[in-house]
Formats: C-alpha cells, sequence, structure tokens
C-alpha cells in the first residue's frame, strides 16, 4: 500500500512537470514544430522510467507477504487431556513432555482422542507491516483420513479452532494457565471458514481440508492458533490397522490489509509445507465392548447358563456382564437394554448396572467403564406364555466424549417355558361297616364304623361328613376340619339300636367332601346293610320231674298219735274263734 501511494504521489508530479515543459514549448515561439514534437517525447519516456524504477526498486505488492513467519507443531501428547484437547505452544520447548513436538506417536492416543495442533503466526517487526496493519491471512490444512497402510483409522473432523487466549490446562509440571507464546493485542480472531471431506473415512488417499481465517495481525505480533481434531476407528475392523496419519499446513496467503482493504487476488506467504506425522498407528489404543447374558432362576446365583427351562409362571433372573477388555482407553455412558424377549421395542427395558461403572469423564454420574473394567447387572422378569423366549441385550458406550463413535455389542439368553403341570385332584375313599349285619326284627344294637383314607398326593381337610339315617355331627363331631397327610384315614365309631320288619334291610349311606389347599374337592360315599331276621320262637320252659314223697307205714300206736295230735290242732282253732 506504502508503494501505492508513492507511485501516485512521483506520477502527479511528474504530471506537472510535463505540464509545464509542454507550455514552455508552446510559448517558444523561436523553436521550431520539430522541437516540440521531441520535447513531449522526451517527457513520456523520462515518466516511465520513473515508473519502472519504482516498481523495481520500492518495496510493493510482492513484498508484504514476506511480513510473516509460519510454524507448524502438535501439542506435546503429555501436556493435555486427550478427551478435550489443550495445552500451550509457549516457547515452542520439543518433547511429548513439553510444549509441543514435530512428530506424534500412535501409542499416545486412543480411538476417540483429540489431538491438538498449534500455528504460531509471528509479523515481523518492520515498517510494511505497520503500514498495512492490521492484515488478514489464509492458511489451509489437510490431514489424512485413512492410514497409509492397513485401513481402520482416520482424522475424521476438525472440532475447534480458535486463537489460544483461553484459560489453559496444562498439565506439564510447573507451567501456568496462559499460552506464554502468545504475544498480541488480544484482538485477533481464528475462523474455520470451510472444512470438506475428500472422499470417505477410512477409504484410501481420502483427506479432510480445512481453511482457517486469522486477522487483527500487526506488527511484531506473536498469535498461536489452536485445532484440534479427532481420532475415528473403524468400530467394524477385523485388522489391526497399520501405517501413519499425516497432517499438513499446506497453503498461506494475504487476503486483506488495513482491516478490511481486500488483497486482490491474494497473496501467497512463503511458509513452505509443513507435515507432522503420527506415526505407528496400530499402537493406537482400542476401547472394547463385551456383554455376556445368561439366566437363571429367580433365587439362583449369578451367573448362570445360556439356557433354562421353567414352567409358565415362573420367575427368571437374567445376569449381565459387561467388560471393557482394552488396557489403555476407557469407555463412556455406558449402558444395556434388553429387548425382553420380544421384536418390538415398546416393552425393553434399561438394565440396571449394580457395580463396576465410575465417572471417568467428569460428568458427575457413574455411568462409565475404566480400561479393563467390567461392571454387572441383574433384571427379574416373570414369564407367562409357555413357549421358547430367546432374550437379547444389547451394550453400548462411546469411545470418547465429544462426538463420540458408539462401540456396540449383543448375546442372548434362551429360556423354555412349560405349560405348568395339571395339580393333582385329591381322592378320598370312604368304608363303612356294621356290626353285626342282622338283627332280629324286633331290633338291636349295631356297631358302625366309618374312615376316610386320603388317596391322593396332597393334604387334605374333611368339609363334610354326613348319614342318611344318623346325625354324624352328634356322633362324629371331630370329622369337619380333620386334616389328612396323603395315606392318613380318619375313623369313627358310635352305636345305634336299630327295628325292623322282617324280610327289610336297614341300609344307610355316609356321605364325605374333602379339599385341598387350591380348592379342588373330592367326594365319596359308602353304605353299610343290616338285615332284619324273624323272631326265634320262645323255647317252652322245662318241667321239673316230680319226686314221689314216701309215706312211712303207720303203725297203730303212730296212728293213735297222729289222730291225738290232729284232734289238739282242732281244739285249739276252736277255742281261738270263740
Amino acid at each position: 500500500m506504502k508503494t501505492l501511494r508513492k507511485l501516485c504521489q512521483v506520477t502527479m508530479l511528474l504530471l506537472a512537470v510535463l505540464h509545464g515543459m509542454a507550455r514552455a514549448t508552446i510559448t517558444n515561439t523561436d523553436q521550431g514544430h520539430k522541437q516540440r514534437k521531441s520535447g513531449v517525447t522526451l517527457a513520456i519516456l523520462l515518466i516511465l522510467s520513473v515508473l519502472v524504477a519504482l516498481l523495481v526498486t520500492t518495496s510493493g505488492v510482492s513484498a508484504d507477504n514476506g511480513d510473516f513467519s509460519i510454524d507448524f507443531a502438535a501439542a506435546a501428547p503429555q501436556s493435555y487431556d486427550h478427551r478435550t484437547g489443550g495445552g500451550a505452544f509457549d516457547d515452542r520447548t520439543i518433547g511429548v513432555g513439553n510444549d509441543v513436538v514435530e512428530s506424534l506417536e500412535g501409542g499416545d492416543f486412543s480411538c476417540g482422542d483429540i489431538v491438538t495442533y498449534f500455528v504460531e503466526v509471528t509479523v515481523d517487526d518492520v515498517q510494511t507491516a505497520d503500514t498495512d496493519a492490521p492484515q488478514t491471512i489464509e492458511m489451509d490444512f489437510s490431514f489424512l483420513a485413512d492410514t497409509t497402510g492397513q485401513s481402520g483409522v482416520a482424522i475424521g473432523d476438525i472440532m475447534l479452532v480458535r486463537v489460544n487466549y483461553n484459560e489453559i490446562k496444562d498439565l506439564i509440571t510447573g507451567e501456568n494457565s496462559v499460552d506464554d507464546g502468545i504475544v498480541d493485542d488480544g484482538g485477533s480472531t481464528a475462523t474455520l471458514t470451510n472444512e470438506h471431506l475428500a472422499g470417505s473415512l477410512f477409504t484410501p488417499k481420502s483427506e479432510l481440508h480445512g481453511t482457517v481465517k486469522l486477522d487483527d495481525l500487526e506488527r511484531a505480533e506473536r498469535v498461536v492458533v489452536r485445532i484440534d481434531v479427532k481420532l475415528f476407528c473403524d468400530p467394524g475392523i477385523t485388522k489391526k490397522p497399520t501405517g501413519n496419519l499425516q497432517a499438513a499446513l499446506t497453503d498461506t496467503r494475504l487476503t486483506f490489509v488495513n482491516g478490511a482493504e481486500p488483497r486482490g487476488p491474494p497473496e501467497a506467504i512463503p511458509s513452505g509445507k509443513q507435515t507432522i506425522p503420527l506415526k505407528h498407528i496400530g499402537d493406537i489404543c482400542t476401547p472394547e465392548l463385551n456383554i455376556k447374558k445368561t439366566v437363571t432362576t429367580a433365587c439362583g446365583s449369578c451367573p448362570g447358563s445360556e439356557t433354562l427351562t421353567i414352567t409358565a409362571g415362573d420367575t427368571v433372573k437374567y445376569c449381565y456382564v459387561i467388560t471393557n477388555p482394552g488396557s489403555c482407553a476407557s469407555l463412556y455412558n455406558v449402558k444395556v437394554v434388553d429387548d425382553n424377549g420380544t421384536s418390538g421395542t415398546g416393552d425393553d427395558f434399561t438394565v440396571m448396572i449394580s457395580t463396576g461403572l465410575s465417572d471417568e469423564d467428569g460428568d458427575g454420574f457413574n455411568d462409565d467403564l475404566s480400561a479393563g473394567g467390567t461392571a454387572t447387572g441383574e433384571a427379574t422378569v416373570t414369564l407367562n406364555k409357555a413357549g421358547t423366549v430367546t432374550n437379547i441385550a444389547t451394550a453400548t458406550g462411546n469411545d470418547s466424549i465429544i462426538k463420540p463413535t458408539t462401540l456396540e455389542d449383543s448375546d442372548s439368553a434362551t429360556v423354555i417355558v412349560k405349560v405348568p403341570p395339571k395339580p393333582p385332584t385329591p381322592v378320598i375313599e370312604v368304608t363303612k361297616t356294621a356290626d353285626p349285619t342282622s338283627v332280629p326284627e324286633t331290633g338291636g344294637d349295631v356297631k358302625f364304623s366309618i374312615r376316610v383314607i386320603n388317596k391322593g398326593l396332597e393334604n387334605i381337610t374333611i368339609d363334610s361328613l354326613s348319614d342318611t339315617d344318623f346325625d354324624l355331627s352328634v356322633q362324629c363331631p371331630n370329622a369337619q376340619g380333620t386334616l389328612l397327610q396323603p395315606g392318613e384315614t380318619y375313623t369313627c365309631r358310635f352305636t345305634e339300636f336299630i327295628t325292623g320288619n322282617m324280610g327289610e334291610n336297614h341300609v344307610n349311606t355316609v356321605n364325605v367332601v374333602a379339599s385341598d389347599d387350591d380348592g379342588n374337592t373330592a367326594t365319596d360315599s359308602d353304605t353299610a346293610t343290616v338285615k332284619f331276621t324273624p323272631t326265634p320262637p320262645v323255647a317252652p320252659t322245662p318241667t321239673q320231674p316230680i319226686t314221689p314223697i314216701l309215706v312211712p307205714t303207720m303203725t297203730s300206736i303212730g296212728t293213735i298219735l297222729l289222730a291225738g295230735l290232729l284232734g289238739l290242732i282242732g281244739a285249739g282253732a276252736i277255742m281261738r274263734r270263740h
């Protein structure tokens, strides 16, 4: 710009001189026409000579682009949290545990990590930088979107572009919280103006391109631009990736001077193509996600088995074991969803993971699985429908916290649900007997006996005991409510006097009702018969034979004495009468 102003000034001066020479030529009539013509020609040649000399000897359009120095480097891997990016350019000390590096190693990173790069832009302390300030430049970058060997890892997205003004969380011991590499008035802005992917991720020779605009560049300033990119790993890879990745500063140009005055066309800034390789990409740490699902009974312990046979109406316990076999990379926001054995999603449920998760990303939730970690969970489900239930659980986890790739794994367990067997029905056997089995028609006592046997497989309770002729609530008062185990017998005995007609029978029936705990009932009955027989004839009372009385033979003297005795008895009777 300074050159243009000088050219204008010189041109105006030469035009004034030319005008004066022309007037002098016209008023000098002693000179001929030929002389006037040669004077004008000489003036024109003089102007052209001066212009050429200025263009050759004075700094101009191609000189301003030399006011800048550009340095491209990567943040030292140990200086920042790879989940978020960071670090500081500071004084450009080289080393993985210092400020920056010029080459990266795959073993220092994990899938999903953020890789931070820095561009230090220095404005020379020259007059032209002061005259054209503030200036704006553009920088083009390229990043390999696939490895140079076996595919599987890519730099797939530009996550952040900004001047590194913000507070720095520098993990290097003894460092402060600002980027000491910046020396400016704090007014510069870095903007990602273009980002596009040439090709597809994990496809050979694919590249991610980005253009960054940096403004408000003034004399003697140093501005550090931070560029964060993200590493992506192909979740479907079966072979270990090989080769390298690379980041490159490919072009730099001056686009505006004096603030908003465009430089047309933009002028190349000699920075050279600067590259930063990410070597040995096969050493990158890859998180893994595995789930193992088993099933056991409701009271069983985990882990269970892959298959279980139950009866409809039973409850099972599903067991879940989630692992991250990777030794150096955590998984974030891990969860398990069970499809509940159906194809639809309306009845899916989220498994409560009870052990093993932690807060690796600092979001306040224990939902992350550390490198090499194991987590477990359980869920109980009641299965009422007979058939085969194949139940699938799907575990998911993120490889990073910013634009993550979600890893997924599934496993199933099978439950064979059988129709429940019909419960055994209660069975009883009732027996009634009479003793004797016949009595005379005039009647007689009969001893009755009632027996109830539990012939079933479950306990039963006697609900009722009744008889067609007798009141058993009196004769067998403890029958109702009696519990009988399988094989047990209840017995009741009583005596009744019965009468009837000869040729008829006394027939009476006992009825028993019993039930089990499920309300199933059993009934049985039995009959006792007593015959009536004719009354037997009364046997005559045998007559005792009469023993003859022997009368002794009277002598004469005896006769006289007997006659005298009888006389005396008669006299006495007469006297009592009188």
